[in-house]
């Protein structure tokens, strides 16, 4: 009977001595297990600070103030294509941009167009606003802050609205309203200086690599001229093979609201100049959105070329205007 007892006894407390020893080895690997998750989530911590370190900010600067002259090549495409894609119509033109530093203020410049890139020759086929040349003020940092003669196309601009009113195409009350509106440098340095803002457009601004911004941009309404503000998106990404090269890419499309009232404003549009009363096809879509590419060198600090569109569709048609310039020559 003792013997058992015995037995019974010595196999007690085995058994509690391996419980006890599994349950030390398990809290020792508990805590082993626990140390590599702690060092693990410190190493993602450490590497997510080295990788927000590493990716680059760029500013983007010009050196335009370094110049006295500085000349872009302007290509035009304007073309129109059916519910096939087929262009139905296609019209190129080429023409320079010539910006010269002003004398008396080393940050402003004028800017004028020409037909050849000697900028010799008045470019013929410039509309009544491009004919009259652009006094531009700069910041330090290349970035257009000022139209300096921008009462002369405020006057402009009036005499416009007003041939508008007098062919019943506008009414008097909007036509004060727009009377306000124009009389404002910001407003009229907008829609005078047109395509030739992309090219200072970024300037100043600060940019990281991989980041997507929102951007809201005011596209014109090619039936009222209204300015609809269309959120869109930026990013820029080093091509392949380059070391100071940035691609910059941008797209606005107008939203389902925008739309909507598009194609009330194209209704209207065609209906007040439909006079003969002929029969026009039901308009059922129409749409409208921009797309920007600029190429910039960040050793030299200059916008090598910038290219965008303008795509109006209605219905299943689309007229497309797409210009591209390119710094031509500086000195």
């Amino acid at each position: 009977m003792l013997k058992a007892l015995m037995k019974i006894r010595a196999f007690l407390l085995n058994d509690f001595w391996q419980t006890f020893c599994l349950y030390l080895t398990s809290m020792k690997q508990m805590k082993k297990t626990f140390l590599h998750c702690l060092c693990w989530l410190s190493s993602l911590s450490v590497f997510a600070q080295v990788d927000s370190v590493l990716k680059q900010k760029y500013i983007v600067e010009n050196d335009i103030l370094s110049h006295k002259k500085v000349v872009f090549q302007r290509i035009q495409q304007q073309y129109m294509t059916n519910e096939n894609q087929y262009v139905l119509d296609l019209k190129i033109d080429t023409s320079y941009l010539l910006l010269i530093r002003s004398d008396k203020n080393k940050q402003e410049y004028t800017a004028s167009y020409f037909e050849d890139a000697d900028c010799k020759k008045p470019y013929l086929k410039s509309n009544d606003i491009e004919k009259i040349p652009l006094q531009l003020k700069f910041n330090r940092r290349g970035k257009l802050i000022e139209l300096v003669n921008w009462k002369i196309f405020r006057d402009e601009f009036l005499k416009g609205i007003s041939n508008q009113v007098r062919a019943n195409l506008m009414s008097a009350a909007d036509f004060e309203f727009n009377k306000k509106r124009l009389n404002n440098e910001a407003v009229i340095r907008r829609m005078a200086i047109e395509d030739i803002g992309y090219l200072f457009s970024l300037n100043g601004d600060t940019f990281t690599e991989d980041v997507e911004y929102l951007r809201v941009k005011a596209l014109r309404s090619p039936f009222t001229s209204k300015d609809f503000q269309i959120l869109g998106s930026l990013k820029f990404s080093k091509p392949p093979g380059t070391n100071n090269t940035l691609l910059f890419q941008a797209q606005n499309k107008a939203g389902k609201q925008d739309k909507i009232e598009l194609m009330q404003e194209c209704k209207d549009y065609l209906e007040a100049n439909n006079k003969e009363k002929v029969f026009q096809t039901e308009i059922t879509a129409v749409g409208l959105n921009s797309e920007q590419e600029y190429t910039y060198n960040t050793a030299q600090k200059r916008m090598l070329m910038v290219k965008f569109s303008d795509v109006l569709s209605i219905n299943l048609q689309a007229r497309g205007n797409i210009r591209a310039f390119k710094l031509f020559d500086f000195e």
